[in-house]
């Protein structure tokens, strides 16, 4: 039965021309790798339940050097994205600043009222003092030496890890063998039970028996040398992973803790956020309220900006108003209006002998 498997799978890999990519590497043509391809095909296909032997404290150990590796690689990647950040973060403050100065220079200011020009005067020279504070913020040394020392010793454990994959390479190939000479002795056996065996292949026997030994001790050796030292990597390797964590963690605490300190020298900042919100509101909220006032508002049943109730009957149009809906009063401007009910935004008027509802403001009180 084995050797049909085995014919089998030549057949396949020569008529349909799979190459695994583990056969060739560097563009070297291995042997060694390629006489095993029956073997692997069989492994692949999980035939007789795949390999005889299994170890599953390597297998879970060999899952988690995977996702440290990756974890290894991500760590390095965002590391120097990070210390990007932090050097674009000045240049962006800096660039806001400009624009924010170019923006209330009070020299450009149109008008020519003397408090207008001393408060656009006072923030502009606020933000020129942030500005020159935060290019006095010189952290570019330290970033570049945190990211390349970050590089660094995750670019030596990557190399170690390349070493201990290329180990793990070797476990592979020895347990190919053994399961091979395993697969042949078994085979024999079954005809020696049988008392099918030629005298060639009981000779073949007794030297499968020897090369089954010899298989069975280079996988043992290599695996348990695997699975004694892989825990203590794995431990060291987190612990150097803690480790450049809390350098960049420390890193952007003292980031944080310069550009702080720099800015809170000349209080640039109102630290009075009661007194923000109350100036904000005080400049603000004419502005807002002329703004909502020459805006069309539309139909509101309630409004808590209601006008107070009117005693004049009449206004003139200012404007043409052409009306959304069916209940809307039409009119043009300068048409003398009959006013039904003066409350809130919306009236009620007649003109024309047509009752309907329409804007307050757009007319004007008699």
């Amino acid at each position: 039965m084995s050797s049909e498997i085995n014919k089998l799978s030549n057949l396949v890999s020569n008529h349909l021309k799979i190459v695994d990519k583990k056969i060739t590497g560097n563009e070297q043509f291995h042997w060694n790798r390629l006489k095993r391809t029956p073997q692997i095909l069989k492994q692949k296909i999980k035939f007789a339940a795949g390999s005889y032997t299994v170890d599953q404290t390597f297998n879970e150990l060999d899952e988690e050097l995977i996702a440290i590796e990756a974890s290894i690689k991500k760590l390095s990647k965002y590391a120097k994205v990070f210390g990007e950040s932090m050097n674009q973060i000045l240049s962006n403050s800096v660039g806001s600043a400009e624009s924010f100065q170019n923006l209330i220079d009070p020299y450009t200011n149109l008008k020519n009222d003397s408090q207008i020009l001393d408060d656009a005067y006072t923030a502009w020279s606020k933000i020129t003092k942030y500005k020159h504070k935060v290019k006095d913020i010189f952290v570019e040394t330290e970033i570049d030496h945190l990211v390349s020392s970050v590089e660094k010793k995750l670019s030596e454990i990557c190399k170690i890890y390349n070493a201990v994959f290329k180990k793990i390479e070797l476990r592979k190939t020895a347990l190919l063998d053994y399961d091979k000479v395993y697969n042949d002795h078994e085979s024999l056996l079954l005809k020696q039970e049988q008392s099918e065996l030629t005298l060639k292949q009981n000779n073949q026997l007794y030297s499968l028996e020897r090369k089954l030994e010899d298989t069975k001790t280079r996988y043992t050796r290599i695996n348990s040398l695997l699975v004694r030292e892989l825990p203590l990597l794995i431990c060291f390797t987190q612990e150097a992973m803690g480790y450049v964590q809390a350098h960049i963690y420390y890193v952007h605490l003292t980031f944080c803790y310069q550009v702080s300190e720099r800015i809170k020298e000349h209080d640039l900042i109102e630290n009075d956020v009661n007194k923000i919100v109350s100036d904000f509101l005080l400049k603000n909220d004419p502005i807002v309220k002329e703004i909502e006032t020459s805006i069309l508002a539309p139909h509101q049943i309630d409004s808590n900006n209601d006008y107070a109730k009117i005693n004049e009957s009449y206004c003139y149009a200012l404007h043409d108003f052409a009306g959304e809906e069916e209940s809307d009063l039409r009119f043009s401007k300068g048409d003398k209006i009959k006013i039904l009910v003066g409350n809130g935004t919306w009236w009620e008027g007649q003109l024309h002998g047509k009752i309907g509802q329409f804007p307050s403001n757009y007319v004007q009180l008699v």
